[in-house]
Formats: C-alpha cells, sequence, structure tokens
C-alpha cells in the first residue's frame, strides 16, 4: 500500500518547564523546550481533502533481547525509521548497544507484555510478529484480515490488540482486532468510528482508542472506551485535534498525543476533559511510560528527536538524537529486563 507523505511546518511552542497546576480555569502546560522544523505526519491534505499519512512511526513499549548469555540490563528501544531498524540504547547513558532489523518492515507501533514477549505492528508487512524473550526471530506472526496495522497492545490474559488504520482505504474505517496468544485467528473485531490511532488496556480489562473522526474537512480526534467483555464504545468527553499514541497509567490517567496541538494531554477519569498537558513538542507521535512510571518518553517526530521527561512533574531529562546515532526516531520504549 503506497502513501502520500507530505511536509507541514510548525511553529514551536516556548513555554518555561513547570509542575502541574491549574490556574485561570485552563488546563496546566508542560513545556520542554522550543523547537522549528519540517516534519512528517498524519495530516489533512487543504488541496484535497483527505488524511495523508506520515512514514515515521511510533514504536511504543518495546523490550529486545538479544542474547540470554549476559546479564539484565536496562535498555530503551528507539524504532528510527531512518534506519529501517530499531536501536537499542543503555538507560540513563543512552549509548548505542545494538541495532535490531530482523522481522522490521514498515514498524509502526510496538508493546511488550508482562513475560517479555515483544510486539511489532509492521505496516508495510501487514503483519504484527512477536518475539519471545530472548529470542531474534519471530515467534508468532499475526496477519488475518489486517490491512493497515499501526499500533499493537496486550491484556492481562495476553490477547493481543491490533490498531488497523485503513481510514479511507477500501472498508472506509478502521478496527481494532483482537488475537488468542500466537493464534493467527481473529478472535473479536472492534469497530471504530474513524481512524484509529492510539490504544491501551487498563488493569481492569477496558480498552481504550484514540482516533480521528473525519478524513475530509477539520480533522478531530476522539476518546471511546470499550468497557471489558463489550464490543459497544462509551464515547469520552474529552477531544483532540490530531490523535496520536495513548498509554494508560497505574491510576487510570489517559496520556494522548496530539500532533498538530504539538501536547500530550493527560485526561483523568472521567475522561470529560484535558485535566492537564506537556507541551512544546512539534509533533508528539507515540509515547511509553517506564515500568515504575517514573519516566515518559515522548517521540518527535517534528523535532526528530526523542523526549525524556519525568514523570508526572514533566522535568526535562534528556534530548535523543544525532548525538545517540539516530537518524530520525519515530518511536521509543523501555524495558527494564532485557537481556544483552
Amino acid at each position: 500500500m503506497m502513501y502520500t507523505v507530505r511536509l507541514v511546518l510548525i511553529a514551536a511552542l516556548a513555554i518555561a518547564a513547570g509542575c502541574f497546576s491549574e490556574r485561570d480555569g485552563r488546563p496546566p502546560v508542560l513545556s520542554v523546550g522550543q523547537q522549528m522544523r519540517s516534519i512528517e505526519v498524519h495530516s489533512l491534505s487543504a488541496q484535497t481533502g483527505v488524511v495523508q499519512r506520515f512514514e515515521s512511526r511510533l514504536l511504543l513499549n518495546a523490550g529486545f533481547p538479544n542474547s540470554a548469555a549476559k546479564p539484565h540490563v536496562s535498555g530503551l528501544f528507539v524504532a528510527d525509521f531512518g534506519a529501517g531498524a530499531v536501536e537499542v540504547l543503555k538507560n540513563k547513558t543512552y549509548a548505542k548497544l545494538a541495532t535490531i532489523t530482523t522481522g522490521v518492515k514498515g514498524p509502526d507501533g510496538d508493546w511488550v507484555d508482562a513475560k517479555g514477549n515483544l510486539y511489532v505492528a509492521n505496516y508495510r508487512g501487514r503483519n504484527v510478529t512477536e518475539y519471545a524473550r530472548g529470542s531474534a526471530k519471530p515467534t508468532c506472526t499475526y496477519s488475518r484480515r489486517l490491512i493497515d496495522p499501526v499500533n499493537v497492545t496486550t491484556d492481562a490474559s495476553g490477547d493481543v490488540f491490533v490498531v488497523d488504520w485503513n481510514f479511507g482505504g477500501d472498508r472506509g474505517a478502521g478496527y481494532i482486532d483482537e488475537y488468542k496468544q500466537c493464534a493467527n485467528t481473529l478472535a473479536e473485531r472492534y469497530t471504530v468510528a474513524g481512524g484509529p490511532e492510539g490504544v491501551a488496556v487498563d488493569g481492569s480489562g477496558n480498552l481504550f482508542v484514540s482516533y480521528l473522526t473525519s478524513e475530509n474537512g477539520a480533522g478531530v480526534g476522539a476518546l471511546e472506551e470499550f468497557p471489558a467483555g463489550s464490543k459497544t464504545p462509551t464515547p469520552l468527553g474529552a477531544t483532540l485535534a490530531y490523535p496520536g499514541g495513548l498509554v494508560v497509567d497505574r491510576s487510570g490517567n489517559l496520556l494522548a498525543c496530539d500532533q498538530t496541538s504539538g501536547t500530550v494531554d493527560v485526561i483523568s477519569p472521567p475522561y470529560t476533559s484535558i485535566n492537564s498537558r506537556y507541551v512544546g513538542f512539534i509533533a508528539p507521535l507515540h509515547i511509553a511510560l517506564t515500568r515504575d512510571e517514573k519516566l515518559l518518553f515522548v517521540a518527535d517526530v517534528g523535532a526528530r528527536n526523542v523526549v525524556v521527561l519525568s514523570y508526572p512533574k514533566g522535568l526535562l531529562k534528556a534530548k535523543l538524537g544525532k548525538a545517540q546515532g539516530l537518524s530520525d526516531p519515530a518511536g521509543v520504549s523501555d524495558a527494564p529486563n532485557a537481556v544483552f
């Protein structure tokens, strides 16, 4: 499937970093500095009124064990679209440890489950590949009825949920497709009222989705929840300009990327409005939290870097880019029990 790519120039925000606070009745903001760059984003063409997809994508929450013969090391995994690989950096120092290319074919979102299995959504390969902890080759592949897989996650039972975008394609809308562990048979299909981008499952099995509601006219992002065991979504009140990745923390707070607004929005239960936000990005695509929820990683496609923030205060810890050997970082994830 071929995609049209266009460059969009967005002036960045320059607001000093701070802590969460309510003021003037508006959501508080957290800044990560000032940027201005040409970027590749999911965007709405003013000429055609059709959503156009960028080629840079985020790998979410990935961990890739490379060798079982060496001790555990905490690793940071960056999807480098320019290199067509996942670059492995040592956490804290961010020195490059390895480059992963096996099974990578247009990698988009990814996920690591509680057992250390890695899942990669390959939109060019039209599949999701799963790697057992310590394996360099896929142990399972999910492809049944997938057209445009862009993200993936699992629940506590190990069921696999794949975001199938295909918005404006031959099916007209996207889906969240569910598979049983290592079974390439569609178990359930959740119909989304637009183009899904982000997906997250909380500890109770509730499924959250961020999606674009329209491919014509002004793009509007929305959120919905599929309660555990239900295929009927509950619309949530909070809205976004152009949704990207989505994660949920242990307290049930949703963290949602808003690409064209250049923010990461924090939406607390009952999800009726944005409670606070991190600002200063160009086009934040996807995000990830460390397992201890002390660090937040933001893949800012527009700035071509990965921003590392403390969580939840949002204090800037690092910006990763060329100095770390990254050419086009589209995504990032953390795996505290990776093996190298």
